[in-house]
């Protein structure tokens, strides 16, 4: 789940910074809802990260 972690934020790096430094009206348009896409991804992925870490935990009750 961290290398998931990991590829994401380095996509979001990647698209924030087509949004920041491209030319093109349309590529700028993309990389936003790319980015959009991407922290949808991101929140997925924390979320699971954390319910399995609190899963580890002693005493954590099961859903």
């Amino acid at each position: 789940m961290h290398a998931a972690r990991e590829a994401v934020e380095r996509a979001l790096t990647l698209a924030q910074a087509r949004q920041r430094f491209g030319s093109d009206a349309e590529a700028v348009a993309q990389a936003r809802r790319e980015e959009a896409e991407l922290l949808v991804d991101l929140d997925r992925i924390l979320t699971q990260i954390r319910a399995a870490e609190y899963r580890r935990r002693p005493g954590s009750r099961r859903w």
